[in-house]
Parts: C-alpha cells; structure tokens; sequence
C-alpha cells in the first residue's frame, strides 16, 4: 500500500503533504513512509496518524487518523470499523455506516453495562435514546459461514455518554436586605447533575459568602444576584446551565410620628396623616384602628 506525500486523490486530499506520518498501532508493515507493504500482517483495522507541517505561530497543528483494514483476500470480508462515542439524550447509530464489508451479514448486541434499561438494535439502527450509558459490544456476523480457519464475525464497541442535567430551579428568590440567614443552591435545584460548578455575577457591595454552596444574605445591598450552575457534558454530549437570581429588596418603612394631630370636639378640621410622619415609604394605606371610630366611618387622608 502506498501513503503517498503529495497526493490530492487519496489519504490526503487537501492542504499540506509534507507532514510526517505515525504507526499508531505498529502494525508491522514493511517499507517506510510513504510506501508500505502490508503482505503478510495479520488482517485488522490499524490506525496512522497524519502530521502537517503547515501552521504558523502562535498556532498548533491539527491531525488527522486514517485507519487502514488489512483483510484475508482468500476469507470473505468481515471488516467494520470503530464508531464514534454516543450521548444518550438523543442518539441513533445506523451500523451499516461502521460496516466496510459488502458480504451479507446481520448484527446483534453481544453486551451491554450495567442498568435496567439498555440500548436496543432494530435491523441496523442502534438506539440508545434515554438508555443506560456505558459500553456496549456490538457484532457483525457473515450471513452464511466462511471457509474453515476464515473468521465470521466483527466485534466493535460503541460508547454512550450520559446526557447531563443542570436541573430546574426556582428562577428568583426574594429576600429583604435586613434579613439573616443563608441558602444552599443545590436544595433549590431539582434533578440535576452532580460534578457542576457554580459561578455567579459580582457586583460592587456583593458580600455573598460562598461555603459549598451556602450562600449568606445578610447585610446585601439591593440589587439582583445571578447564579448559574453549569454541568461539563462529555463529547459528544452538550453542556448544560441553570440560572438562579437572588432579589435583594430594601424593606419598607412606615416612618415615624412627628406628632399627632388635636381636635376639638365640636370642630371640624381636616388634616393630612401624611403631614404627621416622616421617612415613610410611598403607597401605604390608612387604616382606622381607633376604639371610637369616625361618626361616617372614613377619613380623609
């Protein structure tokens, strides 16, 4: 077999062809770069690894993994090659994309991980949607038997990732600024992940303290805190966030009495209750509490 440096139509087909070529497998070929010779070696999938030598600073180079299958000419064919990893939030795998050989065959899950709810096969379609991750060996077997010392099957493993949860929160939680106490993020989430980080929004005053996701609130200013719980997801499986907001409010006040108004009995006066309190917050409501209450039962604020 030839690997050579400056083809376009074949292992490399487009950029830089004077890299350097790596057996990874030390598959035993004869002959150096880029000519080889796989007489002889026993059939299998072998893995060469191309190194350009084009990048420039401050920039790395980039390879790239060819597999070559060396097979039994004189056995029929029952090459596969190795599937990429899966994530089981959603994710199907048709096993004739991984089936190199053209003779007929069928293929089967000789064995899954562990759990109550694996993977299944229906034809070629491997699907592994909600299934429990993990490894699972899968085997491709020739459709009629091969000729004596021929193998007639190909095994490969195939890779599920669990899809990570950052959970559901509360959205936002309302404390007053005057208020003591502390709050564990986690116990605001509901199925989440575990192995997260959480991170959130520095403002100028924030006093949080941060002791395994205890969060102290006393003594904050005003404002709103975000927090947001991040969950690393394995490739292929995507990252995943939550997002709590803490609303620190200023408290109310209803102001102090300046003095209370006189009235004598007889006259009629009106006064505005406003006038006799200082500091109070805008949009309270008057009420009458008096023991002997206003003849129509109303006032005038």
């Amino acid at each position: 077999m030839e690997i050579p440096p400056t083809s376009t139509s074949y292992l490399i087909t487009a950029g830089d062809a004077t890299g350097t070529w790596t057996d990874l497998d030390n598959s035993g070929a004869t002959g150096s770069f880029p000519n080889l010779d796989f007489a002889g070696i026993t059939p299998g999938n072998y893995r060469f690894e191309y190194l350009p030598n084009s990048a420039a600073a401050p920039c790395n180079e980039q390879t790239y993994m060819v597999t070559v299958t060396v097979s039994d000419c004189s056995c029929p064919s029952v090459a596969t090659s190795a599937p990429s990893p899966l994530c089981n939030g959603r994710c199907h795998l048709d096993l004739s994309d991984i089936t190199i050989t053209s003779e007929a065959g069928s293929w089967f899950i000789i064995s899954s991980p562990a759990g109550n709810n694996p993977a299944t096969l229906n034809g070629t379609i491997f699907n592994a949607t909600g299934r429990d991750a993990g490894d699972y060996q899968v085997e491709f077997r020739l459709a009629q038997n091969p000729l004596v010392g021929c193998p007639n099957s190909s095994t490969q493993t195939i890779t599920v990732y669990p899809k990570v949860n950052a959970g559901v929160g509360p959205g936002t939680l309302s404390f007053c600024s005057d208020a003591v106490g502390n709050i564990n993020l986690f116990d605001q989430l509901t199925g989440e992940s575990t192995g997260g980080t959480w991170t959130y929004s520095r403002k100028p005053g924030c006093k949080f303290q941060y002791f395994n996701r205890s969060i102290g609130y006393t003594a904050l200013q005003a404002g709103s805190y975000t927090f947001e719980y991040f969950v690393d997801g394995q490739d292929p499986c995507p990252d995943d966030t939550e997002t709590i907001t803490i609303q620190i409010e200023n408290p109310v006040t209803a102001g102090t009495v300046i003095s209370n108004p006189e009235q004598c009995e007889g006259e009629q006066n009106l006064y505005n209750l406003a006038d006799y309190l200082q500091g109070a917050d805008q949009g309270g409501v008057w009420t009458e509490i008096s023991a002997n209450p206003s003849v129509n039962g109303a006032f005038d604020q």
